[in-house]
């Protein structure tokens, strides 16, 4: 089992003044934050992200949210992750899938997965095949696609309290820094978007411009 821990530290308003944050705010941010940490857990320990993502009690992944931290305005969350998920296979490991999907969905870039994982056995939390097979290379661009979509949710409700109760928060994973926002961020993406658009007009046999 292997241990990482998520910190998201706000400043400003009041957040820098009082050590504080709204009620409201804080519920936003802590389920954000489970959201941010169990897609991608999700997507490394099985080869899926479900339709509706909020970690429960199971085997492979467990997300723990530790408290506000006193004097600041700090939060953190620890998820505890089995240490034999379908990418620890070609030691992929999930600190280093996190980060690197995380920041290609910020860059809005696509994250590459390496020739090796494109396709492999899924294996049980005691190391055992399933016997199920994950074909990454056919299965890649949809789970891909629902990750980049839980991180937009979990984004948006993270950085619910700026210009309300803080002006910047700051994330990091494992002592990596994974960035710094200052404004809100879209619950949908422009792309995200014009496709829903496009589509419902295609569906009722509308001009799609």
């Amino acid at each position: 089992m292997s241990r990482y821990v998520l910190i998201i530290h706000y400043d400003g308003l009041l957040a820098g003044s009082q050590h504080a944050m709204d009620a409201a705010d804080s519920h936003a941010v802590v389920e954000g934050a489970k959201r941010l940490l169990a897609a991608p857990a999700y997507l490394w320990t099985s080869g899926t992200v479900p339709d509706r993502v909020f970690p429960e009690v199971q085997g492979e992944f467990h997300v723990w949210y530790t408290a506000l931290r006193p004097g600041s305005c700090e939060y953190e969350f620890i998820i505890n992750i089995a240490a034999n998920g379908v990418w620890d296979v070609v030691k992929v490991g999930f600190g280093w899938y996190l980060i690197e999907s995380f920041r290609a969905w910020r860059a809005r870039q696509r994250m590459e997965v390496p020739e090796v994982v494109r396709r492999q056995p899924a294996l049980d939390s005691r190391g055992a095949n399933n016997g199920r097979t994950f074909d990454f290379s056919r299965d890649y661009e949809v789970q891909q696609q629902r990750l980049n979509e839980r991180f937009s949710q979990a984004m948006h409700q993270i950085t619910v309290p700026l210009g309300r109760h803080a002006t910047t928060v700051d994330l990091t994973f494992d002592g990596t820094p994974l960035g710094t926002w200052t404004r809100r961020e879209p619950r949908w993406s422009a792309e995200e978007i014009t496709d829903a658009v496009r589509n419902y007009r295609a569906q009722r046999g509308l001009p799609l411009t």
